[in-house]
C-alpha cells in the first residue's frame, strides 16, 4: 500500500527538479532506489522521547516494535549521502 501512495506521489511531481520524502524507515522497508540521495538527520534522544510524549496518540507498545526494526544508527548513517 505504502509502496503504490509512493509511485503514485513520485509520478505526479515528476516534473518537479527535486522531492524530499520524510520517511522515517525508508531503508528497514527497501523503499529507496539507485540514485536516491539519501539524508541522515540525528536527533537528541530527550528531543525524541519528549516529542513523542506529546503525541495524543502515543501508543508505547507500537513505539517498541518500531524500535525493534529499525537498523542501527550507524548503518544508516553509512548509507545517507
Amino acid at each position: 500500500m505504502l509502496r503504490k501512495k509512493m509511485k503514485l506521489f513520485l509520478r505526479k511531481n515528476k516534473n518537479e527538479k527535486f522531492v524530499i520524502l520524510d520517511i522515517p524507515l525508508l531503508l528497514e522497508n527497501k523503499l529507496n532506489k539507485k540514485g536516491d540521495i539519501l539524508i541522515f538527520i540525528d536527533a537528541n534522544k530527550k528531543n525524541i522521547s519528549k516529542k513523542l510524549k506529546k503525541r495524543k496518540n502515543l501508543n508505547l507498545k507500537l513505539l517498541y516494535k518500531f524500535k525493534k526494526i529499525q537498523l542501527p544508527l550507524v548503518h544508516k548513517k553509512q548509507k545517507s549521502d
